[in-house]
């Protein structure tokens, strides 16, 4: 019964996650759309978070999120990826872009990579980062997903 409830856990953190990412206010948003798309595509699919405080904190938010023991079957040759950046107000543009740069370099190199950037004033000093990353759309069909006029 202990494995079924860490199951039922981790289940219900990926629910929570993906949930935050579609209804909580953002400056730069991922949507429903775009959390559909990527399940759509099949395959399987990593979810991490990671956390960084202090002076580099997105880097090492996103340091966090990569250091997980699935990266090897699931990153490195991710071509899709969605990547939610969560601070403070003081948020710095340069510092999403660090981030973003670290996820890029981390990835397949024709992979698709979509981002958003929300606020929260809780998280004072810190950063959040999500990261969600998935080997599908190998045969090319992810490289305009995020273009396409219509997703149903």
């Amino acid at each position: 019964m202990g494995k079924a409830l860490v199951i039922d856990d981790k289940i219900k953190q990926a629910v929570d996650i993906i949930t935050g990412l579609v209804m909580n206010p953002s400056e730069i948003s991922i949507g429903y759309d775009d959390i559909k798309v990527i399940l759509d595509l099949g395959g399987n699919l990593l979810i991490s978070v990671g956390r960084g405080t202090g002076r580099n904190r997105a880097l090492k938010a996103c340091q966090d999120a990569l250091n997980n023991p699935w990266k090897e079957l699931f990153v490195k040759d991710a071509t899709v990826v969605l990547l939610n950046i969560t601070g403070p107000s003081d948020l710095r543009l340069e510092e999403v872009n660090e981030a973003l740069n670290l996820i890029k370099e981390s990835v397949a190199v024709n992979a698709v990579v979509n981002f958003g950037v929300a606020r929260d004033s809780s998280l004072r000093n810190q950063v959040r980062v999500t990261l969600l990353a998935s080997a599908a759309g190998e045969d090319g069909s992810a490289k305009n997903w995020w273009n396409s006029e219509s997703v149903s």
